[in-house]
């Protein structure tokens, strides 16, 4: 119908939102992007909690109908979202890379360079907070990672700096920069969960 609403609930926007256009759908797209899920998989780890809390994104165009917007946040705030979060889908790409895309390439590369898999016996929470998401569904991270891979290759390069950076201040035995670095880390981090909250 020519007044319907079309979304998806895709964590790569650029392809979509172009075919969308092309196909002349725009009056009717608004992309979504549901931030929750699992690394568990299949229909026997479902869970009617998994939105509860959670944001959730949207990327209307800039004609989009207001009332359609209201209509589809109606409906995600019902199934229990709390947050959302509405931007463009190019921002929404290079954002993505970084917060998810990212964490699971280096969720990935940590455990791939662990010595043993009995690594987890010395384990007191900091290694399992960071590589549950490594337990990764291959296949569809692949998919994302290749879709999205001009964003996600500049955060990759980013990270490469940071870690690289910290990496010669502890071979040069460089404590003062690198109590410094690290506390400037903590100060971000801090403001981070003051934003999350916004």
């Amino acid at each position: 119908k020519p007044d319907c609403i079309l979304t998806d609930v895709g964590s790569v926007k650029t392809n979509i939102h172009e075919h969308i256009k092309a196909a002349g759908l725009e009056h009717n797209f608004i992309g979504g992007h549901p931030m929750a899920g699992s690394e568990k998989e299949g229909y026997l780890h479902s869970s009617n909690k998994i939105f509860n809390n959670r944001n959730y994104i949207l990327m209307p165009y800039p004609h989009t109908k207001e009332e359609n917007i209201k209509i589809l946040k109606s409906i995600i705030y019902k199934i229990g979202f709390t947050n959302i979060i509405t931007t463009d889908y190019k921002t929404h790409d290079h954002k993505i890379a970084f917060t998810s895309q990212l964490c699971h390439i280096i969720a990935s590369a940590l455990v791939e360079s662990a010595e043993d898999t009995e690594i987890t016996q010395f384990g007191g929470g900091s290694f399992e907070d960071l590589t549950r998401i490594a337990m990764i569904n291959a296949p569809l991270w692949t998919e994302l990672f290749l879709a999205n891979k001009t964003e996600l290759l500049s955060h990759i390069e980013s990270f490469e700096k940071s870690l690289n950076k910290i990496k010669l201040q502890i071979e040069n035995s460089e404590e003062k920069n690198l109590q410094e670095n690290l506390e400037l880390v903590r100060s971000k981090r801090i403001l981070m969960v003051e934003n999350q909250g916004k």
